[in-house]
This record gives C-alpha cells, sequence and structure tokens, in this order.
C-alpha cells in the first residue's frame, strides 16, 4: 500500500526532525550555560577582590586609627610640657633647669611631623565617607 509507505515515510521525517531540533535546542543550551558559567566565574571573582580589597581598606583604617591615637598622646604630652614651661609649676628654679635644646627638642618636634606626615599619607589611601 502506497499511502501506508508514504505515511511511514513522514513519520520517520518528523521522528528525524524532532531529534535535530532537540540536539540543536541542547547544543543552544549547552552554550547558553557555559556563558552563564563563565559570568558566574567573573562575578565570584569580583566579589572576592572586594572582599579583599575591603580588608585592605579596613587594615588601613585600623593604621589611620593607631597612628591617630599616637598623635594624640605626643599631642597631650606636649600640651602638658608647655603647661609646666608657661606656668612654672613642677619647674626647677630658672638657672637650675637645663634649656630644652638640642637633640631632645629636635627629635620630639621632629618625631611629631613625621607622625602628622604619616598621617596625611595613609588617610590619602582611604576611600571617601570614612574620615577621621
Amino acid at each position: 500500500n502506497e499511502a501506508a509507505r508514504l505515511q511511514d515515510l513522514v513519520d520517520e521525517m518528523e521522528v528525524e526532525l524532532q531529534q535535530k531540533q532537540q540536539q540543536e535546542q541542547s547544543a543552544g543550551n549547552q552554550e547558553e550555560i557555559t556563558r552563564l558559567r563563565n559570568q558566574a566565574d567573573r562575578l565570584e571573582q569580583q566579589l572576592a577582590d572586594s572582599q579583599s580589597l575591603r580588608r585592605i581598606t579596613e587594615a588601613q583604617l585600623r593604621e589611620a586609627e593607631r597612628r591617630l591615637a599616637g598623635l594624640q598622646a605626643t599631642i597631650t604630652q606636649l600640651e602638658m610640657q608647655l603647661q609646666q614651661q608657661t606656668t612654672g609649676v613642677g619647674t626647677p628654679p630658672p638657672g637650675l633647669a637645663p634649656p630644652v635644646t638640642g637633640r631632645s627638642a629636635r627629635t620630639s618636634s621632629m618625631g611629631l611631623a613625621a607622625a602628622g606626615q604619616s598621617m596625611v599619607s595613609s588617610q590619602q589611601g582611604l576611600p571617601p565617607g570614612h574620615h577621621m
């Protein structure tokens, strides 16, 4: 029967066409999966980078806070010394006290300048919004 044979042939071709479409769709899905995986990998890397950057920034912030505390302690100490010198409280009568010159005076003022300089340089590395 010719009609039955043609019907079988059409059925076979339809099955073959469906299989081809499924293969193409599966290849397309595989491409999409690969693309999404690559995108996920990139996002994961960006997240890891930003987390390590945040840790670095937090470390810089802690260092700046530590330096600031040291600077404030030095300022307080210098203010107390200045207070003693101007009021004379706790200082020996004039003539008995050696003048504060030479190495010790230079060192303390240089130390203050160096501490101030390191504060400025560490603050420049901080992101906006992280003011002391």
